[in-house]
């Protein structure tokens, strides 16, 4: 029996995408009762019997232990702790993604050791190895704070509107490095980021000087709520460890610019022209991205699918809170359609733009607009 959840259908999750802070705190659920289960899972595998959601009991974490959890949580506990998860996030998806999303909870890890200021560098170059990001050659990333990003990239390009749900365990303190939000002062959009560190896209650090970070109330039993577009870090100071757990839900079709923003699709039924359709999606993105900006982006790759490439990059650049490379609009567009990051697209890749609708990867941005279309 699932247990009963205070906020189940009360709290309207959609409210996120419509916020200029593009983040939303739930305080009215009972999460908090489900933590002494978590930490017990997860010690059972460890083999420790002590409550680490306590600021002295999460100190005596060692970094190896702090790592092995991490494992924990991505292996042997993922059944057990989905079935955690589940009742406080699937009531909430039918009616923001519909019946017909595709998805697979999966909790993930978001673990900060300590360390002290002098052991990390202001400017550090990190650099990959395959596809997993490295901040030192020998120590673990989770000794090192998290560099300031907006999750669009970092999810494959796959859609505006994913949702990700982020669940703290231990004491919210300040020394711990905790998350931070960037505020937009206007217009919500992609801010000015780099690779030069390393990082594939990175806030530039003379942008972050000039926003306005402001730390979320994570208060254990607090769900936070947050989008593909909202700009994060954590704080440079980590005196005692942090462990929370996260799950991403990504949509796997435009549903939503019907459920959430009343935009019907009923005339997509009657059409039989693929053209019909993409041009009709388009006019729907069009009226919602005056609406809401997140859309310009499933509204640029309409056009780039409709063959309007120039129109694509065109939408892009408004998105972008700052003068974007032709290249990178580029690499963008493919990243849309190819489900990866921008910088893992090299140039002989960019010939598959000349016909995007034969090289479109399940699950892409590409794909979850045709599949909105079928």
């Amino acid at each position: 029996m699932l247990p009963e959840i205070k906020s189940a259908m009360v709290s309207n999750y959609s409210k996120v995408f419509l916020s200029k802070k593009q983040y939303l705190i739930d305080d009215k659920t009972n999460f908090k009762s489900e933590i002494p289960k978590i930490i017990s899972i997860i010690n059972n595998r460890l083999n420790i019997n002590h409550d680490w959601s306590s600021v002295r009991g999460a100190s005596s974490l060692t970094n190896n232990q702090l790592i092995k959890i991490q494992q924990i949580v991505s292996n042997e506990t993922q059944s057990e702790l989905v079935a955690i998860f589940s009742p406080y996030i699937e009531p909430h998806l039918k009616s923001i993604f519909g019946n017909r999303l595709e998805y697979n909870i999966r909790v993930s890890a978001q673990i900060k050791g300590s360390w002290t200021i002098k052991e990390i560098e202001k400017k550090r170059q990190g650099f990959f190895i395959g596809n997993i990001f490295h901040e030192h050659k020998k120590k673990n990333n989770i000794l090192f704070p998290t560099r300031a990003h907006q999750d669009l990239d970092n999810n494959g390009n796959r859609c505006s509107h994913t949702l990700i749900f982020y669940f703290q365990l231990t004491k919210f303190v300040e020394n711990s490095s905790v998350l931070e939000f960037g505020e937009f002062e206007e217009k919500v959009g992609i801010l000015p980021f780099s690779s030069e560190l390393g990082y594939p896209n990175e806030i530039l650090h003379s942008m972050q000087k000039e926003i306005n970070w402001i730390k979320p109330d994570l208060t254990p039993g607090n769900i936070l709520l947050m989008t593909a577009l909202t700009p994060h870090r954590s704080t440079q100071i980590s005196e005692i460890p942090r462990i929370a757990l996260n799950v991403k839900i990504q949509p796997t079709n435009l549903d939503y610019i019907n459920l959430i923003y009343g935009k019907p699709l009923d005339n997509l039924k009657k059409m039989k022209s693929l053209d019909y359709k993409l041009n009709f999606i388009i006019e729907l993105l069009t009226q919602l991205s005056g609406e809401n900006r997140l859309a310009l982006f499933e509204l640029a790759v309409a056009h780039l699918l409709s063959g309007n490439r120039e129109k694509a990059k065109q939408i892009l650049r408004e998105l972008c809170l700052f003068n974007i490379e032709e290249e990178i609009l580029e690499k963008w567009l493919l990243a849309s359609i190819s489900r990866k990051l921008i910088f893992s697209i090299n140039s002989k890749d960019l010939k598959k733009l000349s016909n995007p609708l034969e090289d479109i990867v399940k699950y892409s941005c590409g794909h979850n607009i045709l599949s909105t279309l079928n």
